[in-house]
């Protein structure tokens, strides 16, 4: 009689791009448990494809249904060996202490030094180790010895599917290779300038088919860059739920674009990237671990740089220089050297 692996719990509720960057942690943490995962409602999908993930649990932000009480519940019946709290945040400390397990683990990113001049508005810039890498610290075993990063992760063959018909209006040249280009970040300063952004899409179209790949939220910028065209504009991926999203992504032949989540999708799809930096560390939201021949990274390298976690309204020392020296004819031979790649 086969007895089942002792489970484990981890929390981790937001972004996009963090809950991605858990691939190698919950693949590690599978071998000796099993998983659920809980995560913010919006993200349930995307986060089922994650390697080692038995489940996939949502905690409400408001449990005016009591969905969260009946989710501690059976967590409790389920008697986990442990707890993993990779979020560290109040709503994640009252969650985790409500489930009984042997043992729980917190992801500590800061000092306590460090911690209280957050509070006052210092943040240290976590700048040393990648993300996915910064995870599997938290575990006592050797996972820290884990050295790469599962990559081809299969969606569902419907995500995939159901992108067709919009795949085959972005190929309207079939002769040629599809990029998508990410073109707006949830903060502004680690966006591109629409001059730059309407100068590269105006030459990498000469050479690709282009799809604008960004969420409801990135509109107001999408019609900064359309107004930009006298013709018509790259089709774009605002209509396209997160599901369809992963399933266009997963087929280009490049994504370039800003610290922000579709490029860690990419990468987690195999899908190559260039990604610009400007206030957030590429050492730690860059490629990480994953094959640099396929992950490129473009930063102006100032001495600003980097100066935010996560990004922010306005740069620090109102110039906005570390996206703004990033011109569009650097990135564009990145991206076309990249795609060349496939031809030496």
């Amino acid at each position: 009689m086969t007895q089942l692996k002792p489970l484990a719990v981890i929390i981790r509720l937001s972004a996009l791009g963090d809950v991605l960057l858990l691939a190698p942690f919950t693949q590690h943490l599978s071998r000796t448990h099993r998983v659920v995962l809980v995560t913010a409602p919006p993200l349930k999908s995307l986060a089922s494809i994650l390697p080692g993930v038995d489940e996939v649990a949502v905690l409400e932000k408001e449990d005016r249904a009591g969905a969260n009480k009946n989710l501690v519940r059976r967590l409790n019946q389920a008697q986990p060996s442990l707890v993993v709290d990779l979020q560290n945040k109040p709503r994640t400390l009252l969650f985790r202490r409500k489930i009984r397990a042997e043992r729980k683990v917190v992801l500590k990113k800061r000092t306590l030094q460090q911690a209280l001049f957050a509070v006052f508005g210092r943040d240290t810039v976590l700048d040393d180790v990648d993300q996915a890498t910064r995870y599997l610290k938290v575990l006592p075993e050797n996972a820290a010895a884990v050295s790469s990063l599962p990559s081809n992760i299969r969606l569902p063959d419907a995500w995939v599917g159901q992108t067709a018909d919009f795949y085959k209006r972005v190929v309207g040249r079939g002769d040629l290779p599809v990029v998508g280009f990410a073109f707006s970040a949830r903060h502004a300063t680690k966006c591109w300038p629409v001059d730059e952004a309407f100068a590269f899409l105006t030459k990498i179209q000469e050479t690709a088919n282009v799809v604008l790949v960004g969420g409801p939220g990135d509109r107001g910028r999408l019609e900064q860059i359309q107004a930009r065209f006298s013709g018509r504009p790259p089709a774009d991926t605002l209509a396209l739920s997160l599901e369809d999203l992963a399933g266009l992504v997963s087929r280009l032949d490049l994504l370039v674009g800003m610290d922000t989540g579709p490029i860690h999708l990419a990468r987690l799809l195999g899908v190559r990237t260039v990604t610009l930096f400007g206030p957030t560390s590429w050492r730690r939201w860059g490629p990480g671990t994953f094959d640099v021949a396929n992950h490129r990274t473009l930063s102006a390298g100032l001495d600003c740089q980097p100066c935010s976690n996560h990004g922010g309204n306005i740069c620090p020392l109102n110039h906005h220089a570390c996206m703004k020296e990033l011109r569009a004819p650097e990135v564009l031979d990145e991206v076309i050297g990249l795609l060349g790649a496939d031809d030496e």
